[in-house]
Formats: structure tokens, C-alpha cells, sequence
């Protein structure tokens, strides 16, 4: 497995070359998400987490993210970009609803080492 945290760290070819070998390659922008999936950390829970608590978060997160997009991957033997760029696009966005609290792939709810936290 490769995972690729920069953005446009590895070209299309490497990418496609690895693909044909059966290496799995985790693109750019599934593994540089760290910031986006610290805030749906922050702000998804209903009660603002303490600083263990998203960082739990994140890497519950970005686990079940990549585990569905592996398994996605290998069950439809397409590159696991392909089944990232499907992820996304079968996303549902609503403008008149908070951004962060509605990921998928945040089910296991944070309370335990969450705290109220004045803001």
C-alpha cells in the first residue's frame, strides 16, 4: 500500500503503473484530509470533544474512510481514486445545513472522552 499525503505527490502514471502491479494506492487528497477530518472531529459531536477526543475522532474517521474505500476498491477492481472521486460524488450537500456532523464514516459517537467546553 501506498499512501500519498502531498498533493499531486504521485503523477497519474505511477499511480496507474502501481494500480497494474496490485499495489493499492491511497490518493493525495484521501490521505492529506487531516485537516478537514480534524473539523467534522470538532464540530460533527453534539458536545465539543476534548483535544484526545478529536484526535480519536480523526483516526476513527479516516480508518473507517479507508477501510470503505479499500474494500470498495478491491470488491470492483477499479483504483482506489476512482472509488474516492465515486465517494464523492454520491455525497449529498444540503446549503442550508452545518457543513460538519454528517460524515459517514464518523459513526461511533465521541462522548466518552468528551467534555463541555465554554466557547
Amino acid at each position: 500500500m501506498v499512501v500519498v499525503g502531498a498533493n499531486c505527490g504521485l503523477s497519474p502514471q505511477a499511480e496507474h503503473a502501481l494500480h497494474r502491479a496490485g499495489v493499492l494506492v491511497v490518493p493525495d487528497f484521501v490521505g492529506g484530509i487531516g485537516g478537514s477530518a480534524s473539523m467534522e472531529a470538532l464540530f460533527g459531536p453534539t458536545r465539543c470533544p476534548s483535544p484526545r477526543g478529536v484526535l480519536d475522532g480523526v483516526t476513527e474517521l479516516m480508518r473507517q474512510l479507508v477501510d470503505h474505500l479499500t474494500d470498495e476498491a478491491r470488491r470492483r477492481g477499479l483504483p482506489l481514486r476512482q472509488v474516492a472521486y465515486d465517494t464523492a460524488a454520491a455525497a449529498r450537500v444540503t446549503p442550508d445545513q452545518p457543513p460538519y456532523g454528517t460524515s459517514p464514516f464518523l459513526t461511533r459517537p465521541l462522548t466518552a472522552t468528551s467534555r463541555p467546553v465554554r466557547r
